[in-house]
């Protein structure tokens, strides 16, 4: 819950927003779908932020989440997040029901 407020001219406007949970998908690719065992999780998150579901993640995979997260809980820095295919810029993106979650690792190789 966010109790939001919003001044205009001689106006006080109160409002409270509620997050309403729902379910994301995450996929995963390479070393990571290995370790983890799964292309794909379904995750239930009570609050539709990017950051709540990489943390719901961190503790739902346990000590398969070091493939992911470093051991201050935070993404690798190599990692991309794409977000319903879109890369995302900040993890304080809002997320709805069933929004898909992809978790690149860094791609090496090509041609010497």
């Amino acid at each position: 819950m966010l109790i939001c407020c919003v001044e205009e001219k001689n106006y006080k406007y109160f409002f409270v927003k509620f997050s309403v949970p729902g379910t994301v998908k995450f996929r995963f690719y390479l070393t990571a779908r290995e370790v983890i065992g799964s292309k794909e999780l379904l995750l239930q998150v009570d609050e539709m932020k990017l950051n709540r579901a990489m943390e719901l993640l961190r503790k739902k995979l346990g000590e398969k989440a070091s493939v992911i997260f470093d051991s201050d809980g935070n993404l690798k820095p190599y990692y991309t997040v794409l977000v319903n295919g879109k890369v995302a810029r900040s993890m304080e993106i809002e997320l709805s029901d069933g929004s898909e979650i992809q978790l690149l690792p860094p791609v090496g190789g090509g041609l010497s």
